[in-house]
């Protein structure tokens, strides 16, 4: 029992003595690769093409992960989303030796040290990074000079709309990115393989993601929502239907009773009253006619139509 013990206060020694180690070894190597008497952050990681006998511009690889989307606005005509967003690139400069695969990579949280990509939203009208504790920002440095780079940010981003089926009408709205630089100094790939990935309790207001893809040639995301209508057709449609055809059970009462026609009014007056708050309150406010036009147009003429059958019956009875 006592042999056990001191070997297992040996090991423990041994263990926090290479842990030490590891860490000292891995602040000398940050030093050392990103001494900036050697490594200058404003330069661009091209890679010279020996079979090509020129620069290639650098590759970055871009892939992200929606965390959630707040809202989609239809009045403004815009979506906020909060995302993990990572790109991928090589920087030989960077590059280490790994002390035979003990070291796997090196961890980094100082985005000033380093280049990276200036990387854009080109449809964002607002971009937040977050700094909850400390910057959501990590860098991942691999001993062959690969960088990983990771960022938590939330962005309100344009999304035009069309609106002529609202509230029965599906959205695309795009995450567009962007660069500083040509085509000559850098590209911008989706990773390969997962380029978007979505957390599985999404849940967005008055709306549910249909799918989402991404073009191999450009750097946009489209993504297709649709509305959810359980609330408009309860609310807008049963009701509107339902007074509608009420209006035409006064055509049960006789043409020559006084309170048809005060039946036939106090209907329209209710449906017209119901129209305009439920466009007080729309959010779809657009010079153009949509679904929901088109429907209140018919019921208020149906009801309206009613009133005018009246007034016919009632002249042909009076003449």
């Amino acid at each position: 029992m006592e042999h056990f013990q001191i070997h297992s206060v040996f090991h423990n020694c041994y263990a926090s003595l290479w842990v030490r180690d590891i860490y000292k070894t891995e602040k000398d190597i940050l030093d050392k690769v990103l001494d900036r008497s050697k490594y200058d952050l404003r330069i661009v990681p091209r890679h010279y093409n020996e079979t090509a006998k020129r620069t290639q511009p650098a590759i970055v690889r871009t892939n992200m992960y929606i965390r959630g989307i707040e809202y989609i606005s239809v009045d403004n005509m815009a979506y906020k989303i909060q995302m993990t967003f990572r790109q991928q690139w090589n920087d030989n400069r960077l590059a280490f030796d790994d002390m035979n695969g003990q070291i796997r990579y090196l961890v980094l949280d100082d985005s000033t040290r380093l280049w990276i990509p200036d990387t854009f939203f080109s449809n964002s009208w607002s971009t937040q990074s977050h700094t909850d504790i400390k910057p959501n920002v990590l860098f991942r440095i691999y001993p062959n000079g690969n960088v990983l780079f990771s960022k938590r940010i939330t962005a309100t981003l344009s999304c035009p709309m069309d609106l002529k089926y609202y509230p029965f009408d599906t959205q695309i709205c795009s995450i567009q990115m962007a660069n500083v630089y040509t085509t000559a100094d850098l590209v911008l790939l989706w990773k390969v393989g997962d380029p978007v990935q979505v957390t599985k309790n999404l849940i967005i207001k008055e709306f549910k993601l249909d799918k989402y893809s991404t073009a191999y040639c450009t750097s946009k995301t489209n993504i297709q929502f649709s509305r959810i209508t359980a609330k408009y057709l309860v609310q807008w449609f049963v009701t509107t239907a339902m007074l509608t055809f009420i209006s035409f059970l006064s055509f049960l009462i006789k043409s020559n009773n006084s309170s048809r026609i005060k039946f036939l009014v106090t209907i329209l007056l209710m449906l017209y009253t119901h129209i305009i708050v439920i466009n007080m309150w729309s959010d779809a406010k657009v010079p153009y006619f949509i679904a929901k036009d088109w429907w209140f147009m018919w019921c208020a003429n149906f009801t309206l139509a009613a009133i005018i059958e009246f007034a016919i019956v009632k002249a042909i009875d009076y003449n």
